[in-house]
């Protein structure tokens, strides 16, 4: 077993260096009656079910991600994706491949969140939710209880049993064992029967609690084995028709007059002045409303109470060549939810990268959630690269020049 933690106490110690085997270190401490040798096959089934789900099986610890312990990494990856010439044959519409890449992505992207929060609803193990990996297409499933807890719950009920049997001497211990192992008692026992002395209830009332939890556990343990299966026949028969849903979305989209919306009344509008602290503001307004948002931020004042920590955690680091005098930070892009699908991040990107090229901006930073799959694929299609990640977060760099 390669899950197990070295813990202070001495059977911890042991299994460590004993092939990390719990079966192999109480196998000595329990041989005096049947009813342990069931206790010990037991705790061998549940050890060995541990070692086959939190392996290279379910693809554990695969990937990055910002969860402490095990998870199971599910390749949730999606490969078929429609082109112009499906969207006109089967809509009758014409969409660049700029475009339609844009909806397809936001498009899988509300499909993901979807499936997450039925995985949340659906799977009372499933402690977190995430997504990881270089591509993104990784699900991340933490338990509530990874490899090692289940472990050291594992060792704390045999403990707790050992302790009980450990309170009566020797000579009670003998007497306890010729009456357990005897022939007609556990006849007598199957049937219900048996009425045993005080020593001989603690030491079999406490064996049945210990051989009850590792069924039960082993049950769970075999439901998230089901569990997993599920999820991932889920996403196979996602994957096959994914196209078709797709289709069918534009399809409606259309029909309700949503993907084409006028966009004559959008206006970009600046505020601010770029060689001036803070940097500038850069809105999508509609109407009068704002409905899209982004900043570029100089870093002078990037040691200050209120700049965003994030960078400066990784400006701490020395992420890379970045100063005031070359550098700004794009902070804060947002797009109101009623015009999410229809590229206008992208409008704010290309104004952006205009406005800093006039400037003589040789780099810009920015920092999304290394699970956001969208803004991944958003800024790399702009000439983002990483630069540094906490694991959590992504440094992205741009250069202009």
């Amino acid at each position: 077993m390669k899950h197990i933690k070295l813990f202070e106490n001495f059977s911890r110690e042991y299994v460590k260096a004993n092939n990390n085997s719990l079966v192999a270190f109480y196998t000595e401490q329990l041989g005096d009656f049947w009813l342990e040798k069931d206790l010990l096959e037991k705790l061998e089934l549940f050890e060995a079910k541990i070692d086959s789900i939190f392996s290279n099986s379910w693809n554990l610890n695969r990937g990055r991600s910002q969860y402490n312990g095990d998870f199971f990494a599910l390749n949730v990856k999606v490969y078929n994706y429609p082109d112009e010439d499906e969207v006109q044959a089967k809509i009758g519409i014409e969409l660049d491949e700029e475009r339609l890449s844009d909806i397809w992505y936001r498009w899988l992207q509300d499909q993901a969140e979807m499936f997450q929060e039925d995985i949340e609803q659906s799977y009372d193990w499933v402690g977190h939710v995430g997504w990881g990996g270089n591509s993104g297409g990784w699900l991340h499933l933490s338990p509530d209880n990874g490899a090692d807890r289940l472990l050291e719950y594992a060792e704390e009920t045999i403990q707790m049993y050992l302790d009980t049997k450990e309170y009566y001497d020797e000579e009670t211990i003998a007497d306890v064992a010729n009456a357990i192992n005897s022939a007609e008692w556990k006849r007598l026992a199957e049937l219900g029967l048996v009425e045993d002395e005080d020593a001989v209830k603690d030491i079999t009332n406490k064996l049945t609690e210990a051989v009850t939890w590792f069924n039960t556990e082993y049950a769970k343990l075999d439901q998230i084995e089901e569990d997993l299966k599920s999820i991932q026949r889920q996403h196979r028969e996602f994957e096959q028709n994914a196209k078709k849903y797709f289709l069918d979305f534009l399809e409606e989209e259309v029909a309700d007059g949503h993907l084409f919306e006028n966009q004559s009344q959008l206006v970009i509008k600046t505020e601010g002045d770029i060689q001036a602290n803070p940097g500038i503001k850069i809105s999508l307004v509609d109407n009068g409303e704002e409905v899209g948002t982004v900043s570029l931020l100089n870093l002078i004042d990037s040691n200050s109470n209120d700049f965003d920590p994030d960078l400066v955690e990784f400006l701490d680091k020395d992420s890379g060549p970045f100063t005031s005098d070359n550098t700004y930070y794009l902070h804060g892009m947002g797009i109101t939810p009623a015009y999410r699908g229809k590229g206008l991040s992208k409008n704010l990107l290309q104004k952006c990268h205009e406005i800093a090229k006039a400037a003589g901006i040789a780099n810009i930073l920015l920092i999304t959630n290394c699970d956001n799959v969208v803004a991944q694929n958003l800024y790399a299609g702009f000439g983002y690269r990483p630069c540094d990640s906490t694991g959590i977060k992504d440094l992205l760099v741009k250069s202009l020049t």
